[in-house]
């Protein structure tokens, strides 16, 4: 309420087109599936081999991914999501105990590098210019 009288409105209401939803509901769909298909790509790459059904890779990503998110006391999920990651990959049939120690480490080296890319990228750019 507050928020509404701040902006001289006795009531704040939002509307979300239907077609919004459903387009943010597909493209996250979508960014999810391309995530499994590249973490089961990264598990082959490493071990020579990637058994097991493509949902098993967008489920064991995507929770190791949303844990690490959701754990704020530690920076970008650190400790959480390998944690996650490497208890759920042997379950599933994705890799061995040994295997998923390796795939988890990588992974986590591999995430960090692409999301720092981009950083080193506009800062080299950026003094690249200023000289």
């Amino acid at each position: 309420n507050r928020l509404a009288t701040r902006f001289g409105r006795e009531q704040l209401s939002v509307s979300v087109p239907l077609s919004a939803v459903a387009v943010a509901l597909v493209g996250c769909s979508a960014g999810w599936l391309l995530y499994g298909v590249a973490f089961q790509w990264l598990v082959r790459s490493l071990i020579g081999t990637a058994s097991g059904p493509l949902s098993s890779y967008v489920a064991a990503y995507a929770a190791s991914y949303l844990v690490g998110y959701l754990t704020l006391f530690a920076p970008g999920g650190i400790g959480a999501r390998e944690l996650v990651l490497s208890s759920i990959l042997p379950p599933l049939g994705l890799a061995t105990q040994a295997q998923a120690a390796v795939i988890t480490v990588v992974s986590r080296l591999w995430l960090t590098a692409v999301e720092l890319a981009p950083s080193v990228i506009a800062a080299s750019r950026s003094a690249a210019r200023s000289r």
